[in-house]
């Protein structure tokens, strides 16, 4: 493991960074200074607080406080796998510039590509997508929410600018469909960005999404899912057809492409539009993975199914 991490100095002149505490300033340097190669370290509070903050008296509940924040701000992902947490530092590769980077101990969050280089017995060096982006590669990106509020902003600024040359009748009309619009995005739960791993897992949307295809789709995919099912209002059953047919294709299962065109339009295309329109399935060895990772994904949300169930929670 390299045992060098780069900061780059423009943090100091971030917005964001100049909105955390002092404190929640060192955790966030720490984890970059404590995560592995692939940025990614065990997110229980009690691991973090004794990695990076060792010599300091600061409570749980605080370290679970300064993580939402972070996550909340996009510096990391927080998520679950086999009922263990873990963060995804989402810059990564942005920002670390390593020679060396070895394989991770932790499984990796839902979307994220690796990059791999390290020597093995005699002096081999394997090397993993080393020439790759690596990331949160092929899914929608995790900051999409600052794109809606910049649309927002730029519809208001062009209604009051049309506005301004209109006669009474229709400002009066333009003040109604601003209204509307405001009243359409009126949603009493708290932003996604801003809930933790087990309340995104609550939501209506992501269970149908849980349902249908028998895996949790990571907090990077869970905002789309929702926007998407809270317009298209789709049950399970009718969903599942479609991610059925999706994966007996070969594509890939981790992709949403199934939901926002073949469930959205009602139709499941013939494979040669398919192929015609560029999609073309996995290696068989690699259908045979995603076959074993759907099953053992479909197995472990059944049983936190059946867990809830028992313990009342649903």
């Amino acid at each position: 493991m390299s045992k060098r991490r780069m900061i780059d100095r423009k943090i100091r002149a971030s917005q964001s960074f100049a909105s955390l505490s002092f404190r929640q300033r060192d955790l966030w340097h720490g984890i970059i200074v404590c995560a592995d190669d692939q940025g990614r370290i065990p997110g229980t509070a009690a691991y973090i607080r004794s990695q990076v903050m060792p010599y300091d008296d600061v409570s749980l509940e605080d370290i679970n406080q300064d993580l939402r924040i972070l996550e909340t701000l996009r510096y990391i992902s927080l998520y679950i796998v086999e009922a263990s947490q873990y963060i995804q530092i989402i810059k990564w590769w942005e920002y670390q510039n390593m020679q060396w980077a070895g394989r991770s101990d932790h499984p990796p969050a839902e979307g994220w590509i690796d990059r791999e280089r390290y020597h093995t017995k005699g002096r081999k060096i394997i090397t993993q997508n080393w020439d790759g982006p690596g990331g949160f590669v092929g899914v929608d990106k995790v900051n999409n929410y600052l794109d809606d509020y910049l649309v927002d902003k730029v519809d208001d600024y062009l209604d009051d600018k049309v506005a301004t040359n209109l006669d009474d009748k229709k400002k009066e009309k333009v003040k109604v469909k601003k209204k509307v619009k405001k009243e359409e995005k009126k949603d009493p739960r708290p932003p996604i960005t801003e809930m933790h791993v087990e309340e995104i897992k609550a939501l209506p949307e992501i269970r149908t999404f849980m349902q249908a295809t028998g895996r949790w789709p990571g907090t990077a995919q869970a905002e789309v899912i929702v926007t998407f099912l809270k317009a298209n209002p789709i049950k399970a059953e009718d969903l599942k057809p479609y991610y059925q047919e999706w994966v007996a294709r070969g594509y890939n299962p981790k992709s949403l492409a199934w939901m926002r065109e073949w469930a959205k339009d009602g139709h499941i295309p013939s494979i040669k539009r398919d192929q015609d329109n560029g999609r073309k399935p996995k290696p068989a060895a690699d259908q045979e993975a995603n076959e074993a990772q759907i099953k053992a994904d479909q197995d472990a949300v059944r049983a936190e199914f059946k867990r809830q169930e028992e313990a009342g929670e649903w």
